[in-house]
This record gives C-alpha cells, structure tokens and sequence, in this order.
C-alpha cells in the first residue's frame, strides 16, 4: 500500500510540474545555493516560507530520496500545523524536481553509481516574450 500511495503522490507531481509553462532560475531568497551531498547526509534550505530537508540512501544503482517540506517555524508565531515528506527512488545519472506549494522547487541529481545527490533550489518565472516592433 505504501508503494501504490508513493507512485500516485510522484504521478501527482510530475503532472503539477509538466503543467508548468515556466523557465526555472535559481531561487532568490533561498539560504543556500546547489549542494552536493554524500548518501544518510541531509542538507536544509530555505525557500521562501517553507523550509526543506533533502538526504538520499544509495540503493543499488540509485538514489532513495526523502525530502520533508514544512512551514518555517518563527518564536513568536504559531507552531506549523504539518509537514510532508516525499520519497522517490531517482536512478543513477537522472533527475528530477520537487515543488513547494509556494512555487520554489527542487531539482535532485542522482550521480553515477549513486554516489552523491546534487540539490538545486530553482523558482519558476512565467516567461514573457520580446515584443516585437
């Protein structure tokens, strides 16, 4: 069941991201820039009001992905009422993105042989064309 409920939660998000007609940027506002990180290594990021933890397992030519997505947590404010983790086996050499509800993602590169896991904050932009005279 927790496979069939993974499969239909990573279908949901590729068709939210092939939805898009938007050209990805790197991320203002994001605390840190692309990381490399080695496998049972979690990176954090700060993407406009949401805070992401990225880690990765090695898994026989592959990378078993987890990321959490969570409101920022403020002293002052009310304490996040959810968060949501994502898992996804990426395979060796690909990549794929994970979205926030605010509009940043994550692009997430699985290295040859699953040997490290490149994270990337991106925002997307709407593209706008030249005008023509």
């Amino acid at each position: 069941m927790t496979s069939l409920k993974t499969s239909i939660a990573f279908a949901a998000i590729a068709a939210a991201i092939a939805g898009y007609a938007a050209l990805p940027v790197r991320a203002g506002g994001v605390s840190a820039p692309a990381a490399t990180i080695a496998p049972l290594k979690a990176k954090t990021f700060d993407m406009g009001g949401k805070r992401v933890i990225a880690y990765y397992e090695n898994a026989a030519e592959a990378c078993k992905v987890t990321v959490l997505v969570s409101d920022h947590l403020e002293d002052t404010g009310p304490v996040p009422t959810s968060a949501v983790r994502f898992n996804s086996t990426v395979a060796a050499g690909t990549s794929t993105r994970v979205e926030t509800s605010e509009g940043p993602s994550l692009a997430v590169t699985c290295a040859a042989n699953a040997a490290n896991l490149s994270v990337e904050p991106l925002s997307r932009v709407a593209y706008q064309a030249p005008v023509r005279k």
